[in-house]
């Protein structure tokens, strides 16, 4: 069955039928400074890294798109998907083909805390 999208942001099959949409990721404070010396990819990899760390962004989140992303902080789409890219290398990030992007379920080694 043919689905398209809506006005409302709806899905619709042909039959007519509607059903919502999953619900849109949430962007989160970014910010790159154009002189830091690191390349603007490491700016947002390690905000990302540190934004999962903290709790900021849980377990199972759903990440905005590279494209989104981008858009919102006046970068290169390639630039974001090289963050991305690296947070899902190291475990931290897992992606899917047309499932988006979602923080991993369980915390990557490489961000627990050790124990005291």
């Amino acid at each position: 069955m043919r689905k398209t999208a809506s006005a409302r942001g709806n899905a619709h099959s042909r039959d007519g039928m509607s059903r919502p949409r999953r619900p849109a990721a949430r962007l989160f404070d970014l910010r790159l400074v154009s002189d830091d010396p690191a390349p603007v990819y490491q700016q947002l990899v390690d905000q990302l890294r540190l934004l999962v760390s903290t709790g900021e962004l849980s377990p199972g989140a759903r990440l905005p798109s590279a494209r989104h992303l981008a858009a919102n902080l006046g970068v290169n789409r390639n630039t974001a998907l090289r963050a991305y890219m690296v947070l899902a290398r190291e475990g931290v990030f897992e992606g899917r083909r047309g499932g988006g992007s979602r923080v991993q379920s369980r915390e990557p080694r490489s961000l627990r805390r050790p124990d005291p």
